[in-house]
Order: structure tokens, then C-alpha cells, then sequence
């Protein structure tokens, strides 16, 4: 009943987007385009979210294609994951994304020879991917923090506890895996 129900309001979802474009002539953006494809992944349907991507003519659709080869990726769908790689790497677009994208699939289907040759394009061309950035939100202050990014007064600490973490997660973790209890 709850499948039932979450499929109708993917699908009435689906006809507003299309009454957008069709009878609004709503111009799409990327983002409109990558909301629909996240949609489309969380309720199962990757074809019918691939099918989408071919209605979007934005440059950056290789975005967009990565996200949805992240959820093909996480349902096992290696066929796809690797024709989706395919189609990324013939795209003529000269964007970081592209790149990165193509490493992470390649990455994701263990091909290490692809993730080198990827990083490899993407130096050669002189593109650089920027830094990683997370936002964490402490007492009500959101404290940006970039990829190795150490000028946070209290840098050490939050290292220091993430470690823990880390350490007390992977604990739990094995104890789970390692009696059967999981």
C-alpha cells in the first residue's frame, strides 16, 4: 500500500515537471534536472530517470549522469554503470565533473587502470577539482570546513573526535559481523 501511494506521488511529481515544460514553457535548469533524476533513483525507476537525462540539454548534464550512476552503482547494476562511464567520457564537454565522475565509476567497478587514465585527462587539460567542502552546524554557528583544511581554532579536537568515532563505528561494526549478530 505504501509503494502504491509513494509511486502516485512520484508520478503526479512527474506530470507537474512535464506540465513545466510542455504547457508553461518553463525553461529547465540543472538543478530541475537533478532533482527529477534523485526522485526517479530513490523510487526505483533508474531507466526511467536515464530516459530523463536525455531531455536535458545542459552543458553540465554530467553531473547529473554521475548521480545517477552513484545509484545504479549502489543497486548492483555494474551493465549500466559501465555504459553510463561510456557515455560520460564521450561527452565533449571539458568540465572537472566529468572527470571526477568518471573516476568514481571506474573507482566504484574496481577498473584502477580507468580512475589513473581519468586524473591523467583531467591534468593534462589543466583542469583541477576544487577541495572538498563539508558545513557542520555546532550551537546554532554553520563552520564551513575544506578537505585538509586545518585553521579551525579547534581543528585538533574535532580530528581527534571524528577518530573516535570512527574507531568506536568500526568496533560495532566487527562485533556485529564478528558474532553473527548483525
Amino acid at each position: 500500500m505504501i509503494n502504491r501511494r509513494h509511486n502516485e506521488l512520484v508520478n503526479h511529481v512527474m506530470n507537474l515537471f512535464e506540465s513545466m515544460k510542455d504547457e508553461h514553457n518553463f525553461i529547465l535548469k540543472l538543478e530541475h534536472c537533478a532533482c527529477i533524476v534523485d526522485l526517479l533513483c530513490r523510487a526505483g525507476r533508474i531507466q526511467d530517470s536515464y530516459n530523463s537525462t536525455r531531455k536535458c540539454a545542459h552543458t553540465q548534464i554530467t553531473n547529473v549522469l554521475g548521480m545517477m550512476l552513484d545509484f545504479r552503482r549502489r543497486n548492483g547494476e555494474i551493465e549500466l554503470v559501465t555504459i553510463g562511464a561510456k557515455e560520460i567520457s564521450e561527452m565533449e564537454s571539458v568540465d572537472v565533473g566529468k572527470y571526477v565522475q568518471l573516476a568514481h565509476c571506474f573507482a566504484s567497478m574496481a577498473k584502477w587502470d580507468g580512475v589513473g587514465e581519468s586524473w591523467v585527462q583531467m591534468r593534462s587539460l589543466g583542469l583541477k577539482k576544487d577541495p572538498g567542502l563539508i558545513s557542520i552546524e555546532m550551537q546554532g554557528t554553520i563552520t564551513p570546513f575544506f578537505n585538509h583544511h586545518s585553521l579551525h581554532p579547534q581543528y585538533a579536537n574535532i580530528i581527534s573526535l571524528l577518530g573516535k568515532l570512527t574507531t568506536d563505528i568500526t568496533e560495532q561494526v566487527y562485533y556485529k559481523v564478528g558474532t553473527n549478530n548483525c
